[in-house]
């Protein structure tokens, strides 16, 4: 479920699946929420420009860091709708390292530090209005990024049982194109980002125990988990969700069909109440995402 203001919003995806966005809470020109996170799910930073017109500059933080996850996203700000998105830390034209939601370590040795940064556990994505030219000279692609992952912290930090993002393994993205921008402030006497988004996340099952995510959260989940263990089962062979709510409304049509078999073995069954029971349509609605063709990318 995306979040929305000033014109943007702004959502996470984990593993394909939209995560939902629980508790925003909208402060002067930044919004938060909570999101439940779990351990080893790649994960992407999605947002979309409602409204364009203006030229904006997304960059991404992780974890209180003062320094940005990855290279700064322009959108020219031409067309009202445009979507964009950062799967991870670009490394070349063909390779990234995707971000990962990992176990946050605590210790008992005092050696380790108890003070950690109050915004660790969350996403941070600020964009700014901007004024953008295309850049006349090429711009190296990739070879940098600057999360690091926190070491074990210490176990007095409160810590216990929360996940920290760090970069999975490389991964190859195929030949993309890029273009590359100038900026400069689309207002020099108001420099702050336009709008900020803050998802704070947690295991569900803290979520759940500070009742921020309802229980009910849990049948959700092993839903997702019940359709990823499907496609897991299938190998290569290419079922997806799709596939997956197609043989589920299978299962459901050949129980009906059995039921109405057994209507008709009952000599006392009528005509009348057979033909209520006809099994209705199958839906097979396939979901089309937007493009996530990286054409824009500032370094």
């Amino acid at each position: 479920m995306p979040i929305t203001h000033r014109g943007f919003s702004a959502w996470i995806k984990s593993e394909g699946a939209e995560l939902t966005a629980y508790n925003p809470i909208v402060e002067g020109r930044t919004i938060s929420c909570w999101i439940p996170s779990e351990e080893g799910e790649k994960f992407k930073v999605y947002w979309k420009d409602i409204i364009g017109g203006v030229a904006t500059r997304g960059t991404i933080y992780f974890d209180g860091s003062p320094k940005p996850a990855t290279a700064t996203r322009v959108m020219p700000g031409t067309k009202p709708g445009t979507t964009t998105s950062k799967a991870g830390a670009r490394l070349t034209e063909t390779t990234i390292k995707p971000f990962l939601f990992s176990k946050l370590h605590t210790t008992d040795d005092e050696s380790a530090s108890s003070s950690v940064s109050p915004d660790l556990g969350s996403i941070r994505l600020s964009i700014e209005r901007v004024i953008a030219k295309k850049a006349s000279t090429p711009v190296k692609v990739g070879g940098r990024f600057a999360k690091q992952v926190p070491g074990a912290v210490h176990e007095k930090s409160k810590k216990a049982g929360s996940h920290v993002i760090s970069y999975g393994d490389e991964e190859n993205t195929g030949k993309r194109t890029f273009t590359h921008y100038k900026t400069q402030p689309y207002d020099p006497s108001d420099t702050s980002p336009w709008v900020t988004f803050i998802f704070r996340y947690r295991p569900l099952d803290l979520l759940q125990a500070n009742g921020i995510a309802p229980a009910s959260t849990a049948k959700t989940k092993r839903n997702r988990d019940k359709s990823r263990k499907i496609k897991s089962n299938a190998g290569d062979g290419g079922i997806d969700d799709a596939d997956a709510e197609e043989i589920s409304a299978l299962e459901e049509r050949l129980r009906l069909l059995k039921g109405k078999r057994k209507l008709v073995s009952d000599p006392g069954t009528s005509a009348k109440k057979l033909k209520s029971e006809e099994t209705p349509p199958i839906k097979n609605e396939l979901a089309v995402e937007d493009s996530e063709e990286e054409v824009i990318d500032l370094t």
